[in-house]
C-alpha cells in the first residue's frame, strides 16, 4: 500500500516538473505579442452591457 502511494506521488510530482510556466497572464495558448498599458484601467460591467452572438445553431448555447 505504501509502495503504491509513493509511486503515485512520484509520478504526479514528476509530471508537474515538465509543465512550462505560463507567465504572469493566465492565457492559453500564449499569444505571439502582448501589450499592457502603462496605466491600470478598469472594465465596468453593468446592466447596459449587451452581448451578441451569431453563427450556426447557437440558440441553445446562448439561452
Amino acid at each position: 500500500m505504501l509502495r503504491y502511494s509513493l509511486l503515485t506521488a512520484g509520478l504526479m510530482l514528476g509530471a508537474s516538473a515538465f509543465a512550462a510556466p505560463a507567465g504572469d497572464l493566465p492565457l492559453m495558448p500564449w499569444p505571439a505579442k502582448v501589450e499592457r498599458p502603462t496605466t491600470q484601467g478598469a472594465l465596468v460591467l453593468n446592466n447596459q452591457l449587451s452581448v451578441s452572438v451569431s453563427g450556426d445553431d447557437l440558440g441553445d448555447a446562448v439561452n
